[in-house]
């Protein structure tokens, strides 16, 4: 857990809880649970899964994923979204703000008109490419770097829903995961100092 929400990243932990606060633009509330690859969504629209084949995942490596749709009902879309926010805690006076900004967007699956009947699940495979001039996961006190998986779904007569996922993303194999952004050269540079 931490501010807002958010969630830990435990390298080589075998169970990670995820909680997901409330979202301004109509979403739901919601809570992921990571078991050996997967994340979990739970509200009112039925239980969202999304399972990676390969954790933990690393900057310029990708890996397959299913996404689990339960429940009844037509949803007019679902989309499933790669996205990554920076994330910056300040004091403005005597308030603490945090300003949120999402740096990058990559749609990894969209389908329209979907119909769920409430017995078998909506199962869709997708792959997950990290960017390789993506930064890696980072948390400090008042800075963050977060990967989400996020799940949008939009039911027929109803509001959207988003779910997301936190995510933890290693450097890329050979690259130090300093405060150098995780760039090669600069890891490099000062190595040799």
């Amino acid at each position: 857990a931490g501010r807002g929400g958010g969630g830990a990243c435990f390298v080589g932990a075998a169970l990670w809880v995820l909680c997901v606060g409330g979202f301004r633009d109509g979403g739901a509330a919601g809570c992921g649970v990571r078991v050996g690859g997967s994340l979990r969504g739970v509200g009112g629209v039925g239980t969202t899964r999304v399972e990676i084949d390969q954790p933990p995942l690393r900057i310029g490596a990708g890996c397959g994923a299913t996404l689990i749709q339960a429940g009844q009902g037509r949803f007019r879309t679902v989309t499933v979204g790669l996205v990554c926010e920076e994330v910056a805690t300040y004091r403005q006076g005597t308030d603490a703000r945090t300003a949120v900004a999402e740096v990058r967007r990559v749609e990894l699956l969209r389908e329209r008109n979907v119909a769920l009947d409430g017995g078998e699940p909506l199962r869709r495979d997708f792959d997950v490419v990290m960017p390789s001039d993506g930064p890696h996961s980072f948390s400090a006190p008042h800075n963050e770097v977060r990967w989400l998986i996020e799940v949008r779904l939009t039911p027929a007569g109803r509001a959207p829903v988003r779910r997301r996922f936190l995510l933890c993303v290693h450097p890329a194999p050979g690259v130090a995961a300093s405060d150098d952004g995780g760039r090669p050269e600069l890891a490099t540079a000062g190595a040799s100092r």
